[in-house]
């Protein structure tokens, strides 16, 4: 396999050169693996001749011409492996927990739980991943890195020109977080890293057996942009004033304008600090390392200090690193902030590293392999050259033997030439621009068109969901968002909780089959309600028949039953009068039939989802709290929304299927046992939930370009003048007939 051929390469390298181009400065370290620590044998630093992110920065070339000074500076031999770091602005990761499955099942949900997840097509991508698991735990988690195909080829690109061959490719937030492992920084409660660089933060999470990371858009660039706007200076000059604002004469007025992103920094890592803690509830924040020459700037590590309530530590010491006589050790010391990257990285490619992903291609991981092969075969093939040329010589019978080989493998090997043949006419066929014009190949470009209409669907819907009230929206904590749900009667509370999105696609959507859809969707809650009544009884356990409130049951009035079951419906007989039989009847069955059968036929297919949302709401007036909020804001999606957004679908019907108490009456007593209630409640804020009630909203979605207002309006008269027609012959027939 491709991880075992990565291993193979990665086994006992005599020496390595580890790669980090950040956005001032490349890093690069020449290290080797000596008797417990690591050894440092060159370090470079080479900045860049203009900052990358700089608006008139031509990107490419500045890293070309940093790495061209470190050819002509540095030597790399054969017997060097390369790793080089990606940054984390520029890769993606998320973290999943997977439940208990077999071991051979493992790489099966892996894959699944990374096409659900990466962004993009997986095949614009180079992915990888990391099992973090507790020994003494069953819970699994699973790390899932990528990066786009684009920019490792661009990267690789800037190594060829120097004649540099690459072996490994990291992220850079795997390679802080395996320097804080090897430096034992990281123990069993958690562990903050925030790597504050040029442009960007790589904030990091992590204890002994889990990791999250997460890229925050801020860097030293926002302070120095801060100082542009405040000072009129360009570029350059506000870049200076920043690294000399400790002795300035301006310093106050320099600290003032910087301030503002002070502020936004801190809280950017109180949110990520929340959202972690929300997920993993026994997470207990112990330690915080910065680094990134960012943190030179004075007052910043004070600043965080006072706004996260953490003791905020420099990662500014390698212990399990020596130094070779061969490296300067003041250009080490000033920047020592700025090395964890291509610390981790030496780490992983000398085989001390606790996450060994990598993110090479594999083509390229393979010709490495067969690279590393090649004096091998060299020696096979001369050998095996003096074997047949020995047997040549001493048996002249053997060749006549080879020469019957051959003309007895000679037809098969027409035949795979044949094959070849075929398989190359056919790809140059489908490769052919003019190929495209074949219906199941625009059939197929529709997919991928169309790929994200489900998505935006979505993204509209959930969009309909009412905000809560104004401290329930602020809350930024937990604590404060219990605080703030306390403050707040449980029957008032304007909120509203989704447990299930269900889509159905109907191709060819009409009254009849939305009937039969809502029916089915309604007879199922119906048919659940029951069998949990039968039961011990849960929550929702009581069935609601025709006639209760809140329920949509067959006959009644607004009900949704199927056609035949209400007054006056198809396939019911009028009252007071007697089906009629004979050659008449026949002949007016005849007709209907034939009108039917052309309406079916010159109606137009009409493509739409049929969408059932499901959930609770505490509100003490559901019903009319649902209608004056998330179902008004769904109806709110028409036709005319969707002109005005270039949408190419809209919301034409929303209905409230069903609204019943969460809790029924009859188990609510059960729940009350010595004047204590004994029942489920609220995770977060601890309430009893006998109050809240379920709902279930159905919604029609249609697909396409929305219909004009005039014409829709035009279809709509003349459909009503041809029911007045159509009336008018009915009873003129049967006066007629009378």
């Amino acid at each position: 396999s491709e991880m075992c051929i990565r291993d193979r390469i990665m086994a006992g390298p005599k020496t390595i050169w580890a790669f980090d181009i950040g956005q001032c400065s490349l890093k690069a370290m020449h290290a080797r693996l000596g008797e417990e620590k690591l050894e440092a044998i060159e370090l470079a630093v080479i900045e860049h001749e203009q900052i990358l992110s700089q608006p008139d920065a031509d990107e490419p070339k500045l890293i070309r011409d940093t790495l061209k000074k470190f050819s002509e500076r540095y030597n790399i031999t054969a017997n060097d492996q390369v790793i080089i770091a990606i940054p984390g602005h520029r890769s993606f990761s998320r973290f999943s927990k997977l439940p208990p499955v077999e071991p051979k099942k493992l790489g099966d949900i892996i894959e699944y739980e990374a096409r659900q997840q990466i962004p993009f097509g997986i095949d614009e991508v180079i992915w990888d991943y990391h099992i973090f698991k507790h020994e003494e735990l069953p819970d699994i988690e699973v790390g899932i890195f990528a990066v786009k195909k684009q920019i490792i080829q661009q990267y690789l690109e800037y190594f060829r020109e120097v004649g540099i061959d690459v072996a490994t490719i990291q992220i850079a937030p795997i390679a802080i977080y395996n320097a804080g492992l090897f430096e034992n920084l990281v123990t069993e409660n958690a562990t903050i890293f925030a790597d504050i660089g040029t442009q960007n933060t790589n904030f990091l999470i992590a204890d002994d057996f889990r990791l999250w990371t997460r890229n925050i858009p801020l860097g030293g660039n926002n302070f120095t942009e801060a100082l542009q706007k405040s000072f009129k200076l360009n570029f350059t000059k506000a870049e200076q004033l920043k690294r000399t604002a400790a002795t300035s004469k301006y310093a106050r007025a320099v600290f003032q304008s910087m301030r503002p992103i002070f502020s936004e920094l801190s809280a950017e890592f109180q949110r990520s600090i929340g959202y972690y803690t929300s997920i993993n509830r026994d997470a207990n924040i112990e330690q915080v390392y910065v680094m990134g020459n960012a943190n030179l700037l004075p007052g910043l590590i004070k600043f965080l200090q006072q706004n996260l309530g953490h003791k905020i530590n420099r990662f500014d010491n390698f212990s399990n690193l020596t130094l070779a006589e061969t490296v300067n050790e003041t250009d080490f010391t000033d920047n020592i902030l700025s090395l964890q990257t291509v610390y981790g990285l030496a780490i992983q490619q000398l085989g001390r590293a606790k996450v060994n992903t990598s993110l090479m291609p594999p083509e390229i991981v393979r010709q490495t392999m067969w690279k590393r092969k090649q004096y091998w075969f060299i020696g096979t093939a001369a050998c095996l050259a003096l074997a047949a040329g020995a047997v040549w010589l001493r048996a002249a019978s053997d060749a006549s033997a080879i020469k019957a080989d051959q003309q007895q493998n000679e037809p098969a090997i027409k035949n795979i030439v044949n094959k070849y043949s075929q398989w190359k006419s056919e790809y140059q066929q489908y490769t052919n621009p003019e190929s495209f014009k074949s219906p199941l190949v625009k059939d197929l470009q529709k997919i991928t068109t169309q790929r994200l209409l489900l998505p935006e669907v979505l993204a509209e819907i959930t969009s309909c969901v009412p905000k809560p009230q104004d401290g329930l929206s602020t809350a930024k904590t937990p604590e404060e968002y219990i605080q703030a749900a306390k403050a707040i009667p449980r029957d008032q509370r304007k909120e509203i909780s989704i447990s299930n999105i269900d889509f159905s696609y109907v191709p060819d959507l009409t009254e009849e089959v939305l009937a039969k859809l809502e029916a089915s969707a309604r007879t199922a809650k119906l048919q659940t309600k029951v069998k949990q009544r039968k039961g011990a009884g849960g929550a929702g356990g009581m069935g609601f028949g025709p006639g209760m409130p809140g329920e949509f049951g067959p006959g009644m009035p607004g009900a949704f039953g199927p056609p035949g079951m209400m007054p006056g419906g198809p396939g019911e007989m009028p009252p007071g009068r007697k089906a009629r039989h004979g050659r008449r009847s026949r002949r007016k069955k005849s007709r209907r039939r034939k009108r039917e059968a052309t309406v079916v036929t010159t109606e137009k297919k009409n493509q739409a989802f049929v969408i059932t949302i499901s959930g609770v709401t505490p509100h003490k007036n559901a019903p009319s709290f649902l209608t004056q909020t998330i179902m008004k804001n769904l109806e709110e999606k028409n036709a005319k929304y969707a002109k005005e957004h270039h949408l190419n679908f809209w919301v034409d019907k929303v209905s409230l299927v069903s609204c019943p108490p969460l809790l029924p009456p009859e188990q609510r007593d059960q729940l009350f046992k010595d004047n204590k209630y004994d029942g489920p409640v609220d995770p977060l804020t601890g309430e009893p939930l006998i109050n809240d009630t379920c709902f279930t909203i159905t919604c029609v979605v249609r697909i396409g370009n929305p219909p004009d207002e005039q014409k829709q309006n035009q279809n709509s008269s003349l459909q009503n003048d041809n029911t007045q027609n159509t009336k008018k012959r009915r009873r003129s027939k049967r006066r007629r007939r009378g």
